[in-house]
C-alpha cells in the first residue's frame, strides 16, 4: 500500500477526532512518520485502524464508512488524484476505480490481486464486484456515496455480498432511485 493512502487516512482520523489521538494511533503502531512514496504493509493501516479504534470506542464500520465519505475530498486527493473527479458520471468513476487503486497500491506486492469490475448493469442498477487485500467494504461504499453526491446522481448503495473473512470478492449494489 502506498503511502499516499495512509496519509490520507491519518489526515482523516486528525480531522475527526483530533491531533492527538492521530498521533497517539501513529506511535503507538510503530510509525514515526508517514512517507507518501515509500510503500507499506497492509498491516500498518489494519493496526493504526484498531489503536483509532481502541482511543475514540468507534467501531470499525463506522470509522471505514466515514472515512470513504470524506476520502475525495481530503485536500491530498484533491491535489494529486482530482483528474479522477473529472469524469462524466458516476458509471465512469466506478470504471476509473481500477486506476485509482493502481495508484495508491504502486510497487506494493506482486501477489495483490486487487481488482474492481462491473459484473451486472442496467437502467435500474450496477453491481461492482471487488477484491482487496484489505476489508474495505464500507470504505468503498462511503467514497461510492460521496462520488453519487459528486455527479449529482440519486442512488441507494448497499452491499450484496461481502466476504469479511477471506477477503476473496465483495459486491456493491449501487441501485438508482
Amino acid at each position: 500500500m502506498k503511502g499516499t493512502f495512509l496519509e490520507i487516512f491519518i489526515d482523516y482520523v486528525q480531522q475527526t477526532y483530533g491531533e492527538e489521538t492521530a498521533l497517539l494511533a501513529r506511535l503507538n503502531c510503530g510509525l514515526k512518520r508517514v512517507i507518501s512514496t515509500q510503500n507499506y504493509p497492509r498491516e500498518i493501516f489494519s493496526r493504526y485502524l484498531q489503536e483509532v479504534k481502541r482511543l475514540t470506542g468507534s467501531n470499525e464500520a463506522h470509522i471505514l464508512y466515514n472515512f470513504g465519505r470524506s476520502f475525495l475530498f481530503t485536500p491530498t486527493f484533491q491535489k494529486v488524484y482530482h483528474a479522477y473527479l473529472y469524469q462524466s458520471n458516476l458509471k465512469d468513476f466506478i470504471l476509473a476505480l481500477n486506476g485509482i487503486h493502481r495508484r495508491f497500491s504502486q510497487g506494493a506486492s506482486e501477489d495483490d490481486k486487487s481488482y474492481f469490475t462491473i459484473v451486472c448493469e442496467d437502467e435500474d442498477k450496477i453491481v461492482l464486484r471487488f477484491s482487496l487485500s484489505m476489508h474495505l467494504c464500507l470504505f468503498i461504499k462511503g467514497l461510492l456515496e460521496s462520488a453519487a453526491d459528486i455527479f449529482d446522481e440519486k442512488v441507494h448503495i448497499y452491499k450484496h455480498k461481502c466476504n469479511k473473512r477471506d477477503n476473496e470478492t465483495c459486491e456493491i449494489v449501487i441501485a438508482y432511485k
